[in-house]
């Protein structure tokens, strides 16, 4: 009877630890399911603006609902509030772009939902400096690129680039061939092949004709 009680209990304690994992703790996982695909189908973009040398990223998040909450993690903030399932989240001024995507209802509040990271073009505020000028093309005088570089990095790059143009290297030495016999006679045919060919042809329609004045003596 003893183990009979124990059995029992040992059931009931497996089936409330299944039951506390498909709900996470009272959130149903249908809605969970339901949030994700929220979050999957959520869009980022983002535009820019200069001032003063410095690049500002305006970043803008589409299709939310209020189902959900965003925190910007390298901003610390957190937005609930949504213009028609949109967030703008302005001035950023930083080359990466960290979000989390986190439950707003009640039973699965703050339940991560999903994350994103972005990281930005590097803006190369000395892409129009003299230094640069007529070198757009130059991954060092881009005005993006995938790193930040210093003024000293970008005069180095340069002047080395500009030296390895001025730089012309030596013909290679030619090598000299020495023809044999049998190449010189190739040689000659190629040239002259059509004469040979036609010299060819004459010498057989001669033979043709002197053949067939032979046969009409024969008869």
């Amino acid at each position: 009877m003893k183990k009979k009680i124990i059995f029992i209990l040992f059931i009931l304690l497996f089936y409330k630890t299944s039951v506390s994992a498909l709900t996470y703790g009272g959130c149903d996982t249908s809605v969970i399911a339901r949030m994700k695909q929220v979050v999957a189908n959520i869009n980022i973009s983002y535009d820019y603006k200069i001032i003063n040398d410095k690049v500002y990223y305006d970043v803008t998040i589409s299709n939310l609902t209020n189902d959900i909450y965003v925190r910007d993690n390298y901003g610390n903030r957190e937005y609930y509030n949504f213009n028609n399932g949109e967030l703008v989240i302005p001035n950023i001024d930083n080359n990466s772009l960290s979000l989390r995507f986190n439950s707003n209802i009640n039973d699965c509040r703050g339940l991560l939902l999903g994350t994103r990271y972005d990281q930005f073009p590097i803006f190369n505020k000395y892409y129009d400096d003299e230094v640069c000028k007529n070198m757009e093309d130059f991954l060092y005088c881009n005005k993006w690129t995938p790193k930040e570089y210093s003024y000293e990095e970008i005069q180095t790059a340069v002047k080395k680039y500009n030296e390895g143009l001025n730089n012309n290297p030596e013909e290679p030495t030619k090598e000299i061939y020495k023809k044999t016999l049998f190449d010189k006679i190739i040689d000659f045919y190629v040239k002259y092949y059509i004469v040979f060919l036609v010299g060819i042809i004459g010498v057989c329609i001669v033979i043709i004709l002197i053949h067939r004045k032979k046969n009409q003596f024969k008869i």
